[in-house]
């Protein structure tokens, strides 16, 4: 399911690149953003709570 949102979102709907967040803490979310082809990009302090960013780049690991 979420490869083929990604997929939506090149190829429907003409992005060039995805960004996600989470909190550092969000394990879980980060095994599955990782999973599908989602690159760390940085580190974030929001509200006093270190966040990670991740995206990914149309045509590099998601298609």
């Amino acid at each position: 399911m979420t490869n083929a949102c990604l997929e939506y979102a090149f190829d429907i709907l003409g992005l060039e690149q995805i960004y996600t967040y989470m909190t550092i803490d969000n394990l879980s979310s980060q095994k599955v953003t990782t999973k599908i082809g989602l690159k760390k990009y940085k580190e974030f302090n929001k509200n006093s709570v270190l966040h990670i960013i991740q995206i990914s780049f149309k045509g590099k690991g998601t298609n």
